[in-house]
């Protein structure tokens, strides 16, 4: 499974729905999980660019099309910030997902990138988006909090992110999303990047497992095509390594473990 996708249904994507599934199908995955952006924050330039009607409309068509191949489902990864909650609160009542990632991207209006990292303090900065994940850690709306270290990709170009320095911040976290029985993605998209570590780190989903941490995704992170699937089988075998027995499908928002 792959539960975390984004085609030309987001703003920072232009590849057809159908690409995705053909190379979903090609990789030999049985189910997708298609989880566009719903950015929120009125300063940023994706903001407006999602309409859930157009894309239901295309999920519908496609779990048609693709009906006994592979089975499709709906999600969305909705940005988080403190100052947007009433926003994304009411995004989430007014529409219908199986599946809601909420990720950090965006501090003090600014996509966390490395220019936001190069013109502010490193370490403050992991502490402030940290900050922005525990503050979601504490909501009960989503289903699983995204990439939650993902700062190290830009951010290890200045200061290398070493989550022991932040082990209370992420305990605190993992502890929230744990009572509220909520989850963690395991995000492949990080062994892309130059940083070579998954979001979040080996460390982190030790931390998360030992704590009694239950529910996991896996997702590509994918914008294009060719990046569907990618690195599903290394994740297994880590997650394997670590001490989890399966991972987790969401359908109407309700979690469902498939053993490995």
């Amino acid at each position: 499974m792959d539960y975390h996708i984004h085609s030309m249904f987001s703003e920072d994507s232009n590849t057809p729905t159908n690409e995705i599934v053909s190379s979903a199908i090609n990789r030999g995955l049985s189910q997708i999980c298609f989880t566009e952006h719903k950015d929120l924050d009125v300063f940023y330039k994706g903001t407006d660019y999602y309409k859930d009607r157009n894309y239901s409309i295309e999920i519908e068509r496609l779990k048609d099309k693709y009906k006994g191949t592979i089975e499709i489902r709906k999600g969305v990864e909705v940005d988080f910030q403190e100052g947007t909650i009433p926003l994304f609160e009411d995004f989430l009542n007014k529409y219908s997902f199986d599946f809601v990632i909420a990720s950090v991207h965006v501090l003090r209006h600014e996509f966390v990138d490395d220019n936001f990292f190069r013109k502010n303090d490193p370490d403050k900065s992991y502490k402030e988006y940290l900050e922005q994940v525990l503050s979601l850690s504490k909501r009960d709306s989503y289903d699983v909090a995204g990439h939650i270290d993902y700062a190290k990709r830009f951010g290890s170009e200045f200061l290398e992110f070493n989550p022991e320095k932040y082990r209370d911040m992420l305990i605190e976290i993992l502890g929230n999303i744990i009572r509220n029985k909520k989850g963690i993605e395991l995000n492949t998209g990080g062994w892309r990047h130059s940083h070579g570590e998954s979001y979040p780190s080996e460390y982190i989903l030790k931390l998360y497992r030992d704590m009694g941490g239950e529910i996991i995704t896996i997702g590509s992170d994918a914008h294009i095509a060719g990046h569907v699937g990618f690195s599903i089988k290394r994740a297994i075998k880590l997650l394997e390594k670590i001490g989890f027995d399966g991972v987790y499908a969401f359908k109407n928002r309700m979690p469902q473990k498939i053993l490995f």
